[in-house]
């Protein structure tokens, strides 16, 4: 019976440290483009009803082209938008409380663009 004791811990917190983790979720997209590139592009993440709040953080940076931006939430609507030009990078970085569930959608219209673009999408 003491051996069993002895073990209990150690079959215990893997257990416990799995279910910290279980509500946190994460996605990311980037790309680097280097010719004049064209393309519409969406970056999709996924709230659940565990999640609390989320993070998102968009940066694009152009040396060329035009880059239209949106970003909407499970119901279509539109939250944010913009345009990046080589003379107006973006760097944008907002807090969700209490995110409505379903897929969010990080919209991307490139138009004859050179440069780079990164999403990061975390949600706890």
């Amino acid at each position: 019976m003491r051996r069993f004791f002895r073990w209990l811990p150690i079959l215990i917190i893997p257990l416990l440290l799995c279910g910290c983790d279980s509500s946190k979720s994460s996605a990311s997209c980037e790309s680097t483009f280097s010719e004049g590139k064209t393309f519409e592009n969406a970056c999709q993440f996924t709230v659940t009803d565990e999640t609390a709040h989320a993070d998102l953080v968009f940066t694009a940076h152009l040396s060329a082209g035009t880059l239209r931006w949106s970003l909407t939430d499970p119901q279509g609507t539109i939250i944010e938008f913009g345009v990046v030009t080589p003379d107006a990078p973006v760097s944008y970085g907002k807090v969700f409380d209490a995110p409505d569930t379903g897929t969010w959608k990080l919209t991307l219209d490139l138009s004859a663009g050179v440069g780079n673009y990164s999403a990061e999408w975390k949600a706890y």
